[in-house]
C-alpha cells in the first residue's frame, strides 16, 4: 500500500494504539488494517501484534469487519499478503505467523468468503495469488491436528483445478506445492514396492511424515511389517515431477530415521534379553510429581519432565553420607558426571512392560535427596499419555540405561520436517542433461575474465593471498566452474588439493562479493583443518566464526562463545520475551492445577460410577442404586446402610448383587453379573483408565503449548548468543552442528554454502544445511572413494534394493550428468603408491614433480610392502555393562592377534630407525582390532584416538566414555575404512600401517569388497605403505575378488609382495632378512639394525640419546641378548647420556 509520510505516521498511531488497547469500531478497523500494510518491517509488526495484550484479538475482529468481495480483492488479500514473507516463519519458530493465521480463520468468517469468491471466480489474480499462497501457509505451518481440514479443502476440485490450471506460473507453482502437501502420496509410488503406502503399521507410522514423533514408539520399535520407503529412482520418474518436492524431503525424512531405527532396535533387542536389562536397571521407582520444578533459583526454564522417587537410596550416595551437602558435592565432582548421566537416553519400563524412551535431565539438587529423585524427559503426545496413564496404575517401576544416537539424528530429521521450500530445487531435483547449468551472479566476474585471459598467472597479483599461486589447467577449470555455477562439484581424486581449491574458492568469494559463506566439513577435525587454511591463505579470523564446542589452538578464537559482541535487546525483543515468560508461566500455574489434581486422583469406586454413566449405560443400569420412595435405607451386611458403591464394590469383589439380587436393574443385567472374576478386573481396569484419560488429555495439551513457549523463549535468547553470526563473513561448521543451528544460519543468511568431502556426507545433511537465502551450492569431494556412512545394510547402494541412502548429493548428480570439473594432479604419494591408485580408479591421475622425490623408508628392502600371513581372525565379542551409569556397550568385531603382535613389532622397528612417531599412523577396518592395538600399545605408547574413533569405540562398548576422554601420546590409531565410521577419508601420514584383520577359510572379507574402501586404503600414505593380511581370503572373495586379486598381482609384479616384514640393515644393506613372526624381530634385529659389533652399538647410542637409561634400553628393545656388544661402545654412550642428539649427530660420534 503507498500512502504519503504524514498519512502513514497517523495509521501508525492508529495501530500502537490499538495494539496497547484502545477499542476499536466500523472505519476504525480499516485503518487498522491499512496500518498493518504500512509498517516497513513484517516482523516488527507481527511481534507487536501477538506480544501486545489486545493485538490478536484486534486483527481478528478487524478481518472479519467486511466479507464482501471488494474486500477480498483489497484490502482483506493485502493484508494476508503483507504476511507472506517466508523469513516471518523464522520468528520464535513460526509460532507468532501460526498466530495470525489462526485469527484468520477462527471464526472463518472472512476466510470463508475469501473461498467462496474465488470458487465463484470473483477474485482478481492478485488475490488468487494471495489466496493460494495463504492456503499453502496454513498446510505448511498450522500444527498437525488442525491443518486436516485445510488438507481437505486443498483437495477440493473446485480449489485445486482452477489454480493448477492458472497461466500465471507463479500461481501454478504454488498449486502445486499444495497439491502436494494435501496429497503427497496418490502419485509417485509403486504400491508394490512400498507395502501400499504409508500408515497405519504402528502407531507412529503416519501419512504426513511431518506427523512422524522423530523419538520411536516401544510398538514401532516392535513392528515386524516392512515401512513405507521410496526407492531413488521413484523421484527421476516424470510422472513425480508435481510431487517430487514433497516425495524428496519425505524419502529423505524416512530412510534417515530408518537408518536411526536400526541402531535403536539394535540396541533394544539386547536389553530385552531380561538378565542383560536387570543387570543395568535402576528399580524401586514410584512416581513422585508429573510437574518438574527446580529446586534452585535457576532462571531458566527447561521442557516439561516428570518426577521419579527412588524408594530405596542409590549404593554410590549411600556410601558418601547422609549429608544432603556431601551428596551434591559427590554428584558434582567431575569424576562423576556419569552417574545418571544428564540427556542420557533410557528405556521406562511399568510393571515388567517396556513404555517408552526417555532422557534423563540432571538435577544434582533432586539427585541429592534422600531417597533420590530422578528427572524425565518424555517427548511426543502419544508417549506421554501412554506413560502417564501406566505410570499412575504402576505397580513397579523401573528405568534402563541405553546407548542411542538419537542426538546424531535428530537435528536434521526436525530440520527436514520444517522444510517446506529448497533452494536451487531446480539444480538439485528437476535438472535434466538437456538443460545447461544455472549461472550466479556473485561478483567475481573480472576474477573469472582475468582466469580465462591468463590460467597460468601468479594468483597473488589478483587475490590478497601471502603466497604464490600458480595452477594446473585442472585447478583453473575448478576455480571457474566453482566461481560461475549456481550448482558446481569439483571431484578430488587423493592427494589432489581438494581442500585447497575450496580455501581458494571461500578467498575468491571472500574478495571479490559480500555475500555470507557457509563452510561445512562432516568431521570437527575437517572443519579446523579448512578454516586454518581460509586464515593462512589471508582471511582475518575476525571475519570468520566456528560453531561447536571443539577446535584446536589456531582455530579456538574463531568458537562462537569466544566471540566478544556487545547485543543489545529492541523493545520489541523484550515485549516478545515477556511475552513468552508470562505464557510460560500460565502453562505453568495451569500444569501445577492439573498434576497436583492428577496426583491426588483416586481409583474409587464413586469415581469410577461417573465415568460408566458417561460411557457405558448399561453397566451404569446394572450398579445403579435403585431409588425408594418411601424413604427407608436398604440394609446390607453388619447392618450398614448401603451407599451409592455398594453394587459396583461386590461386583468387583466377584459377589453377587446382595440385597438387590432380585431389583428390575440387576435382573435385566444378569450378563452382567454372570462375569467372570477376570472379566470384571479387566473391565475395571479400563474404566480406570478412561477416568484418567480426561485428565491426561488435559495434561499434554498443556505440555505442549509449555514446551512450545519454553522453546521459542530459548529462541529469543539465543538470539542474542547468535548475533556475531549475522557480521561474519565464513561461518564454519559440521554437517550436524548446520541443522542444530538452523535456525541462527537462517537468521544469519548465508548466501554461499561450501561443502567439503561432499562425497562422504549424506544428502539430507547437505539439504538441512541450506538456508532460504543461499544462492550458490560448492559441493567438494570425491564420489569414487567412501560413501557416506549408514548403519542399515539395506538401505545401501551395496545391497542394491534401490534406496540408495549412501549415496551422496554429490555423486548423485555426478552419475546424473550434472557438468563437474576434475583435479588431475597429485601431490601427496610417491609414484610407486599413486599408481596403485591410478590401476584402481583414476586411469587419468598424474605426479606432481615434488612427489619423485620422496625419501626411501629406512630399514626396508621397499617402500611399499605387503606381509601375507595365514593366521586366523577372531572375534571380540559383547564387553559385560560398565557400572550403572557408564555407557553400555553391545557390539562385537573382529580381531586378529597375529597382526596385532606384528604391527607392535613394525611399529617398534620403525621407531628404531629414527622416525618420530608422529609420522606414523596406524590403520585397522575393526573397531575390535583398533581396541586390541590400543591395548597391545599402551604399556610404552598411549595411543591418541582421533575424535570418531574415540566416539565409535564408546558407542560399541570397548571402551567407557571416562577412559576414552584420556589419552595423552603421540602415537596415531586411525580407522580410514571400517564399517563404523570410515573416519580417516581425507587425512595422510608419511607411513601408514595397515592391518587387513579379515583371515578365514570361507573368503568372508565383509564390508572391504568395496572398491571406495580400497581405494582410501592405498592413498593415505606419502612416503610408504605396509600391509599386512591373507591375501587368499581377499583375492578368493565371493565378492570384490577382482580389485584384490589385481592389486595382489601388481604388487607381485613390482616386488612388493612378501610373506614376512622385508627388513634391511640402513648401515649394512647387504644384510637382508625376511622376518615372519615376532619373535624374530628379537632374534635377528633386537635393536634395529644388523647383529653386527658398530651397528648394535648406534642403534644402542640411538636409545640413550632419546633419553632412555642404558638399563631401560635392553628391556625396552631386547638387547640382553647383545649385552657383550654394548660394552665396547659404553664409554661413547656415557659421553652422549642425557643429550638429545639426532641419529646422524650419535653415528657422527661412534664413527
Amino acid at each position: 500500500m503507498s500512502v504519503d509520510a504524514s498519512r502513514a505516521t497517523r495509521l501508525t498511531k492508529v495501530f500502537n494504539n490499538a495494539c496497547k488497547g484502545q477499542k476499536l469500531s466500523g472505519l476504525a478497523y480499516v485503518h487498522f488494517l491499512q496500518a498493518i500494510c504500512v509498517q516497513p518491517s513484517p516482523a516488527t509488526c507481527l511481534n507487536a501484534i501477538v506480544t501486545s495484550p489486545n493485538g490478536i484479538t484486534t486483527f481478528k475482529n478487524a478481518i472479519c469487519s467486511d466479507i464482501s468481495p471488494v474486500f477480498c480483492n483489497g484490502l482483506g488479500a493485502e493484508v494476508l499478503a503483507y504476511f507472506s514473507s517466508p523469513d516471518l516463519t523464522a520468528i520464535a519458530g513460526g509460532d507468532f505467523l501460526r498466530r495470525v493465521c489462526e485469527a484468520v480463520v477462527d471464526p472463518p468468517v472472512f476466510w470463508d468468503s475469501f473461498i467462496t469468491a474465488f470458487k465463484n471466480g470473483n477474485l482478481q489474480v492478485k488475490a488468487q495469488r494471495t489466496f493460494a499462497t495463504f492456503l499453502l501457509r496454513l498446510l505448511e505451518i498450522l500444527l498437525p491436528d488442525a491443518v486436516a481440514s485445510y488438507r481437505e479443502l486443498a483437495r477440493d476440485p473446485d480449489i485445486i483445478t482452477p489454480l493448477l490450471n492458472s497461466p500465471e506460473a507463479d500461481i501454478h507453482d504454488v498449486a502445486a506445492r499444495i497439491k502436494a502437501i494435501a496429497d503427497p502420496f496418490d502419485i509417485g509410488f509403486s504400491a508394490a514396492r512400498t507395502q501400499d503406502g504409508p500408515g497405519g503399521r504402528h502407531d507412529n507410522d503416519k501419512v504426513d511424515f511431518r506427523r512422524i514423533a522423530i523419538v520411536p514408539t516401544i510398538q514401532e520399535i516392535r513392528c515386524k511389517k516392512m515401512p513405507f520407503l521410496r526407492a531413488s529412482d521413484e523421484l527421476e520418474d516424470p510422472v513425480t515431477k508435481k510431487t517430487r518436492l514433497l516425495d524428496y524431503l519425505d524419502s529423505q525424512f524416512r530412510l534417515l530415521r530408518e537408518d536411526m531405527l536400526y541402531e535403536v532396535r539394535e540396541e533394544l533387542n539386547t536389553h530385552l534379553n531380561q538378565k542383560r536389562m536387570n543387570s543395568c536397571a535402576i528399580d524401586f521407582l514410584a512416581l513422585d510429581d508429573v510437574r518438574y520444578e527446580p529446586r534452585s533459583r535457576d532462571p531458566r526454564r527447561y521442557p516439561w519432565a516428570i518426577c521419579l522417587s527412588s524408594i530405596v537410596d542409590f549404593p554410590q550416595l549411600a556410601r558418601v553420607h547422609n549429608d544432603y551437602h556431601a551428596r551434591k558435592r559427590w554428584l558434582d565432582d567431575k569424576k562423576n558426571r556419569n552417574f545418571i548421566k544428564h540427556q542420557s537416553s533410557v528405556l521406562l519400563k511399568v510393571d515388567d512392560e517396556l513404555l517408552t524412551l526417555a532422557n534423563i535431565h540432571r538435577d544434582v539438587d533432586y539427585l541429592a535427596l534422600n531417597p533420590p529423585v530422578i528427572i524425565l524427559q518424555i517427548q511426543g503426545a502419544a508417549n506421554i499419555s501412554r506413560a502417564l496413564l501406566r505410570l499412575k496404575l504402576a505397580k513397579r517401576i523401573s528405568i534402563v540405561p541405553v546407548f542411542l544416537p538419537l542426538f546424531a539424528y535428530e537435528p536434521v530429521l526436525k530440520a527436514i520436517q520444517h522444510t517446506s521450500h529448497i533452494p536451487l530445487e531446480e539444480e538439485l531435483l528437476n535438472w535434466s542433461p538437456s538443460d545447461p547449468p544455472s549461472l550466479v551472479d556473485n561478483g567475481t566476474e573480472s576474477l573469472v575474465d582475468a582466469l580465462l585471459r591468463n590460467p597460468t598467472r601468479d594468483l597473488r597479483t589478483i587475490l590478497d593471498i601471502p603466497i604464490s599461486v600458480r595452477l594446473d589447467k585442472s585447478q583453473v577449470d575448478s576455480l571457474i566452474l566453482g566461481l560461475t555455477q549456481k550448482v558446481s562439484l569439483i571431484q578430488g581424486p587423493p592427494g589432489t588439493g581438494k581442500s585447497f581449491i575450496g580455501a581458494l574458492l571461500a578467498k575468491s568469494l571472500y574478495d571479490f562479493s559480500s555475500g555470507k559463506i557457509l563452510v561445512v566439513c562432516y568431521t570437527n577435525h575437517a572443519l579446523d583443518q579448512f578454516l586454518e587454511d581460509l586464515m593462512k591463505i589471508g582471511i582475518p579470523s575476525s571475519e570468520m566464526v566456528r560453531l561447536g564446542s571443539k577446535s584446536t589452538p589456531a582455530t579456538e578464537p574463531l568458537l562462537l562463545r569466544n566471540q566478544g559482541y556487545s547485543y543489545r535487546r529492541s523493545p520489541d525483543e523484550w515485549d516478545t520475551i515477556n511475552f513468552y515468560k508470562e505464557r510460560i508461566a500460565d502453562c505453568d500455574y495451569d500444569l501445577e492445577h492439573a498434576s497436583s489434581q492428577f496426583m491426588n486422583t483416586t481409583s474409587s469406586l464413586e469415581g469410577l460410577l461417573d465415568c460408566i454413566e458417561l460411557h457405558d449405560e448399561r453397566f451404569y443400569g446394572a450398579f445403579r442404586i435403585p431409588e425408594r420412595v418411601d424413604d427407608m435405607r436398604v440394609i446390607g451386611v453388619n447392618n450398614k446402610a448401603v451407599d451409592s458403591e455398594y453394587l459396583i464394590r461386590r461386583w468387583d469383589q466377584g459377589k453377587d448383587a446382595g440385597v438387590f439380587r432380585n431389583e428390575p436393574n440387576v435382573v435385566e443385567t444378569a450378563d452382567v453379573w454372570r462375569m467372570s472374576v477376570p472379566a470384571r478386573q479387566n473391565k475395571l481396569k479400563s474404566w480406570r483408565e478412561r477416568a484418567l484419560q480426561e485428565q491426561i488429555h488435559k495434561i499434554t495439551d498443556m505440555v505442549e503449548k509449555y514446551n512450545m513457549y519454553v522453546r521459542a523463549l530459548d529462541s529469543m535468547f539465543a538470539a542474542g548468543r547468535h548475533e556475531p553470526l549475522l557480521h561474519a563473513r565464513i561461518i564454519g561448521c559440521t554437517t550436524t552442528a548446520a541443522a542444530m543451528y538452523r535456525e541462527a544460519l537462517c537468521d544469519a543468511g548465508p548466501e554461499v554454502l561450501l561443502v567439503e568431502e561432499a562425497g562422504e556426507i549424506l544428502e539430507s545433511h547437505v539439504l538441512t544445511a541450506l538456508s532460504p537465502k543461499t544462492k550458490q551450492l560448492i559441493l567438494i569431494g570425491d564420489h569414487k572413494q567412501l560413501r557416506p556412512k549408514v548403519n542399515n545394510y539395506l538401505l545401501t547402494v551395496e545391497k542394491g534394493e534401490g534406496y540408495d541412502l549412501n549415496r551422496s548429493l554429490f555423486e548423485r548428480l555426478i552419475l546424473k550428468g550434472y557438468p563437474h570439473e576434475a583435479l588431475s594432479q597429485q601431490h601427496r604419494m610417491r609414484p610407486e603408491i599413486s599408481s596403485l591408485v591410478r590401476n584402481l580408479m583414476y586411469p587419468d591421475l598424474v605426479d606432481a614433480p615434488s612427489t619423485s622425490s620422496r625419501p626411501d623408508l629406512r630399514g626396508f628392502q621397499s617402500n611399499i610392502v605387503f606381509v601375507h600371513h595365514e593366521h586366523p581372525e577372531g572375534e571380540l565379542k559383547d564387553l559385560q555393562p560398565e557400572q550403572l551409569g557408564l555407557d553400555v556397550g553391545r557390539k562385537s568385531s573382529k580381531i586378529n592377534h597375529h597382526e596385532v603382535e606384528m604391527v607392535l613389532k613394525i611399529l617398534r622397528y620403525i621407531d628404531q630407525q629414527g622416525y618420530r612417531r608422529d609420522e606414523v599412523v596406524i590403520l585397522t577396518p575393526y573397531l575390535g582390532q583398533l581396541r586390541a592395538l590400543q591395548t597391545a600399545l599402551k604399556d610404552t605408547n598411549d595411543p591418541v584416538l582421533a575424535d570418531l574413533d574415540n566416539a565409535d569405540m564408546i558407542k560399541a562398548g570397548l571402551i567407557s566414555s571416562v577412559v576414552g576422554g584420556t589419552s595423552k601420546a603421540p602415537i596415531r590409531l586411525g580407522q580410514s575404512f571400517t564399517c563404523y565410521l570410515d573416519n580417516y577419508q581425507g587425512e595422510e601420514s608419511d607411513i601408514v600401517i595397515a592391518c587387513l584383520t579379515r583371515s578365514n577359510d570361507r573368503n568372508d572379507i565383509g564390508f572391504m569388497f568395496a572398491e571406495e574402501r580400497l581405494n582410501v586404503l592405498l592413498s593415505r600414505a606419502r612416503n610408504a605403505l605396509i600391509m599386512i593380511g591373507n591375501s587368499n581370503t581377499f583375492q578368493n572373495a565371493r565378492k570384490g575378488k577382482e580389485a584384490w586379486k589385481n592389486l595382489f598381482d601388481s604388487l607381485k609384479a613390482k616386488g612388493h609382495f612378501y610373506d614376512g616384514v622385508p627388513i634391511q640393515c640402513e648401515r649394512h644393506p647387504s644384510h637382508k632378512k625376511i622376518l615372519r613372526a615376532p619373535e624374530e624381530f628379537d632374534q635377528h634385529s633386537p635393536n634395529g639394525g644388523c647383529l653386527k659389533l658398530w651397528c648394535a652399538g648406534t642403534i644402542r647410542l640411538f636409545c640413550e640419546v632419546r633419553g632412555l637409561t642404558i638399563s631401560s634400553a635392553e628391556r625396552g628393545y631386547g638387547a640382553d641378548t647383545n649385552a657383550r656388544l654394548h660394552a665396547t661402545t659404553l664409554s661413547t654412550i656415557r659421553r652422549c647420556h642425557a643429550r638429545r642428539f639426532h641419529l646422524g649427530n650419535a653415528r657422527k660420534v661412534m664413527l
